[in-house]
């Protein structure tokens, strides 16, 4: 049986942080269970999931549809694209049935890559060996979320790129419903009339500082002293400051695995509008930075403050004027 595959490859940086990466989750779900009742689909469609902050991992591996399950989806710091490119590379290289002389492979695959912010490590490399040895072997259709993603360097690894500038509930579900019917569709065209053509175009890259900071966010991550538990804080750029978003819990084992670094660069607390708010203890009153370590945490209105980090202590000196470590966002 020639399968379907369907590529769903998702920026899970930290400006992906709250509603964002909830309703793509959701979105994954309604997917499954449209398809699920298309007979087109049951029988040719294998969906693959893979996620790409600082670093990027194979989250589900190409699986048939009736048993595939979606994933939690993690959060990192950095958005390199170009490790989430190899990472699809490779999952294709493994799972993607070549054809031979003495055989019909698989049909060329559906890769929807979402995404809402620029990279911050240089993609060239990877960009450039996708548009020579992969865009004219699959159909890659690119999503922004919002304003701030890189429009022409996304054009290059495939002709459509979408902005949903609309970001509300209904707007996400109208969305994957467009997403699903159009995999039904196509499950239905190569059952009936196999693949079409896609040209591969040319390719010319400016090289962008690697580990640089997307400037249209603000992201620090933090430890709760009372529940010992790590969150994020997300602040998006307003004028030469930054606004409040939100806070959301973060697991620190997945965050690592899927980080490029943390503390890339300075900003000054005088940037953030307001002090963000701890989602295990509900505190607001401001934060602490640890002398030692520098890792951040919610003010527990001691004088002498345990770092949930490094567990050194210590005494709490108050300033609003000094500099704090900045994730890569």
């Amino acid at each position: 049986m020639r399968k379907l595959p369907v590529y769903f490859l998702i920026d899970v940086s930290e400006s992906m942080a709250g509603d964002q990466i909830r309703e793509v989750e959701n979105g994954i779900h309604y997917i499954l269970k449209e398809l699920r009742g298309n007979p087109y689909a049951l029988e040719t469609v294998y969906i693959g999931v893979i996620g790409f902050a600082g670093k990027a991992k194979t989250l589900v591996p190409l699986t048939e549809l009736i048993q595939f399950n979606a994933p939690v989806l993690p959060l990192g710091s950095g958005t390199d694209l170009g490790a989430g490119l190899t990472e699809l590379m490779k999952e294709m290289d493994a799972s993607v049935q070549k054809t031979t002389p003495q055989k019909k492979g698989d049909w060329k695959p559906i890769v929807f890559l979402f995404t809402d912010g620029a990279p911050t490590h240089d993609p060239a490399k990877a960009v450039n060996r996708w548009s020579e040895h992969y865009r004219g072997h699959c159909a890659l259709t690119t999503i922004i979320f919002g304003d701030n993603a890189d429009v022409e360097l996304l054009r290059l690894l495939g002709n459509d790129v979408y902005r949903m500038t609309d970001l509300s509930r209904e707007s996400f579900r109208e969305f994957f419903k467009w997403i699903s019917s159009s995999v039904g569709m196509s499950s239905m065209a190569v059952a009936n009339h196999g693949d079409d053509d896609i040209r591969v175009s040319g390719i010319n890259l400016e090289k962008a500082e690697p580990g640089s900071v997307d400037e249209n966010f603000a992201t620090l991550i933090f430890k709760c002293p009372k529940k010992k538990k790590t969150y994020l804080a997300k602040y998006g750029k307003a004028d030469e400051n930054y606004a409040y978003i939100g806070s959301y819990p973060v697991d620190e084992e997945s965050y690592k695995a899927m980080s490029a670094g943390t503390a890339s660069s300075d900003i000054n607390v005088k940037k953030l509008d307001v002090s963000p708010k701890c989602p295990h203890c509900g505190n607001d009153q401001g934060f602490i930075e640890c002398h030692a370590c520098r890792g951040l945490f919610c003010s527990t209105n001691a004088k002498i403050v345990e770092c949930p980090w490094c567990g050194k202590s210590g005494e709490v000196a108050y300033n609003d004027n000094f500099n704090i470590g900045r994730n890569l966002g």
